[in-house]
C-alpha cells in the first residue's frame, strides 16, 4: 500500500471524539465523508484503518470526526497521531493536473541549462502555495512562475531557477 501523509491530530475537541486536523495541503485534501484513512502514531509503525464520518470547518479550521471513534477518551488514547490515505484511493485528476505526491523522486532541472537542481524529496504548503523541497535542500514554489514543464515519462520537471540559487 502506498500511504500518503495528509496531516496530523494533536488534541481532541469536544466530547464526541472530534479533533481539529492540521492538514499537509489544505487546498487539495482528499478527505470527505466515508473515505478510508489510516492513523499512525509516532510510537508504532502500524497503520490502523478508520473511516471519515464528517469533515467540517469551525473557525476556519478543519474539524474531523472518524466513524470508529465515539469519545474524547478514545481519541486521546491515540494522539498525537498522523493521518494517511492510500494513494490508490485518491480521486482522478483532471487533464493537465497532478498530485504532488506523484512527483516525488522526479528530477528538477534548470529549463535553460538542463542542469539538475535536485530530485523532489517532499513538499509542504506555506498557506499560500505548495513548496517542493528538493534532495539538495533547494525549495521551489510549485507555481506557474517557476514550473515550466512536467515530463512524466522522463520523470523530469523543468523549472525557472530563481537567481538566488
Amino acid at each position: 500500500m502506498n500511504y500518503v501523509f495528509l496531516g496530523k491530530i494533536n488534541k481532541p475537541h469536544g466530547l464526541r471524539g472530534e479533533a481539529f486536523f492540521v492538514m499537509q495541503n489544505p487546498e487539495d485534501s482528499q478527505l470527505s465523508q466515508g473515505k478510508k484513512v489510516f492513523l499512525k502514531n509516532a510510537e508504532s509503525s502500524e497503520y490502523r484503518e478508520f473511516h471519515v464520518e464528517s469533515l467540517n470547518q469551525q473557525n476556519n479550521r478543519p474539524l474531523l470526526k472518524l466513524l470508529e471513534i465515539n469519545s474524547r477518551t478514545e481519541l486521546e488514547a491515540l494522539i498525537p497521531v498522523e493521518i494517511y490515505m492510500n494513494r490508490e484511493d485518491f480521486e482522478e485528476c483532471d487533464d493537465g493536473e497532478f498530485y504532488l505526491v506523484d512527483l516525488i523522486g522526479f528530477q528538477f532541472v534548470d529549463s535553460e541549462t538542463l542542469k539538475e537542481v535536485g530530485a523532489l524529496d517532499h513538499y509542504y504548503s506555506n498557506g499560500i502555495q505548495d513548496i517542493a523541497v528538493l534532495s539538495t535542500g533547494v525549495e521551489i514554489p510549485m507555481t506557474e512562475n517557476f514550473i515550466k514543464n512536467i515530463d512524466r515519462e522522463k520523470r523530469k520537471v523543468e523549472i525557472i531557477v530563481p537567481e538566488l540559487i
